[in-house]
């Protein structure tokens, strides 16, 4: 889990990082990009990726504000990260202006990469992560099926083999037959020695 997190903090290269020196917290920003951030709507929050001068004309087209298109405070990624407070204190304004939907909607009609920020509650209801099985009922070996209780499935699909968490943790000493006898070869009177002794 930790190696598959850190694949993912890790947007620059080692070299970059060395030669930059070690990175800052920056909040919700990727600092080398602007505007790549997360924005308050009227009724929630929008994430925002811009990451190409071309989504960066998109979002003025968005805006309605195509007067910037050539303004030198933001016609490059360059000189936009310089003057990312502006460039956030533009977008930010405009995002307070309109509920969640309405912002997704402009934005991706002119094509900017964007998503809405779920609760958890619209995370569980999403569609896209119910069609590829990523909320699995939870059914105790004892008490059978968890009533209300849903865990996350496995994210990784493979084309030829089904993969999931169909089953639970082992319970203690669950497989221990399977394991002394059938692997480590123990003879069933060595087993109930070992039980007998406490050490199994």
């Amino acid at each position: 889990m930790q190696a598959g997190l850190f694949s993912m903090i890790m947007d620059d290269t080692w070299e970059l990082v060395l030669a930059e020196g070690l990175p800052v917290r920056t909040g919700n920003r990727i600092a080398r990009l602007a505007p790549f951030s997360v924005y308050a709507a009227q009724d929630g929050y929008v994430v925002i990726c811009t990451a190409s001068d071309e989504q960066w004309q998109n979002v003025l087209r968005a805006m309605e504000r195509e007067d910037l298109r050539e303004d030198p405070r933001y016609r490059t990624s360059a000189s936009r990260v310089k003057n990312v407070h502006e460039v956030e204190a533009l977008v930010g304004g405009w995002m307070r202006e309109k509920s969640t939907q309405e912002a997704l909607d402009r934005l991706r009609k002119n094509r900017v990469p964007c998503s809405p920020v779920l609760e958890i509650q619209d995370v569980l209801q999403d569609p896209q992560l119910k069609h590829r099985g990523m909320m699995v009922d939870l059914t105790h070996p004892v008490y059978g099926k968890i009533h209300g209780a849903a865990g996350a499935g496995f994210p990784i699909r493979y084309s030829e083999i089904n993969v999931q968490y169909d089953r639970p943790a082992p319970r203690l000493g669950e497989h221990n037959e399977e394991i002394y006898s059938g692997l480590l070869g123990y003879d069933q009177e060595k087993l109930s020695q070992l039980k007998k002794e406490g050490i199994i």
